[in-house]
């Protein structure tokens, strides 16, 4: 099953849900801040537990990107969820690499095919 939101798409593979940006662009912060609230609001409302965001649309982001994914994290985790990240760029896993947010704080997987399998 698979849900379109303005600023992402949702797909169900089993009990993990993928969430794809629908914007190659988060580097424009008012995009970016409607994701955010499109994304939070998603979850309050489905609860998902295990979240998969795929990068493979994205072509590059700010630190507001960043920001939304750890509110992402810290909403699933209070709630007995998690999520995983895949799909990333070079840059893009270097740019979190750099931060020290892999593997500490996020898995960073290369497809979304062993995203979904990495929470089995």
């Amino acid at each position: 099953m698979t849900r379109d939101f303005e600023y992402f798409r949702v797909e169900q593979r089993g009990d993990v849900t993928v969430i794809t940006p629908a914007v190659s662009d988060l580097f424009d912060l008012a995009i970016s801040c409607e994701l955010r609230k499109e994304l939070i609001r998603f979850v309050q409302d489905e609860k998902p537990k295990k979240v998969v965001v795929d990068f493979h649309h994205i072509q590059r982001f700010s630190t507001d990107w960043i920001t939304t994914l750890l509110s992402l994290k810290k909403r699933l985790v209070g709630t007995g969820g998690e999520v995983k990240l895949c799909s990333m760029s070079p840059v893009q896993r270097e740019i979190f690499d750099i931060f020290h947010l892999v593997p500490t704080v996020f898995q960073v997987l290369d497809t979304v095919e062993e995203a979904v399998l990495a929470f089995s």
